[in-house]
């Protein structure tokens, strides 16, 4: 489960998967933020102040490490990481031991 975003002004945000292997889950929020999410965990990895208002779109290029957000600004913003690569989680490390 992903929590920490806000959706009470308005019903549907647009949520992704990203990152290598879709390692991650990104979300936006009644509260002017985007959310990513390890997809595995639902921790929660970053928050992306990314409009004054609400975030309605949220969308990763197709190959580049690059997501695109907007809202009710008349702005795109395009958000691409200052880290080093890192390696995605495995899905196999989250799997429940038998």
């Amino acid at each position: 489960r992903f929590v920490g975003h806000s959706n009470v002004q308005t019903d549907i945000k647009e949520a992704c998967f990203l990152g290598p292997g879709d390692a991650y889950v990104a979300a936006g929020s009644d509260d002017g933020c985007v959310y990513i999410w390890d997809r595995w965990t639902g921790d929660l990895i970053r928050i992306l102040h990314a409009d004054h208002d609400i975030v309605n779109c949220v969308q990763p290029h197709p190959t580049e490490p690059l997501l695109a957000t907007s809202g009710l600004e008349d702005l795109v913003r395009l958000w691409r990481p200052n880290a080093p690569r890192l390696r995605p989680p495995s899905p196999a490390a989250h799997s429940p031991s038998p």
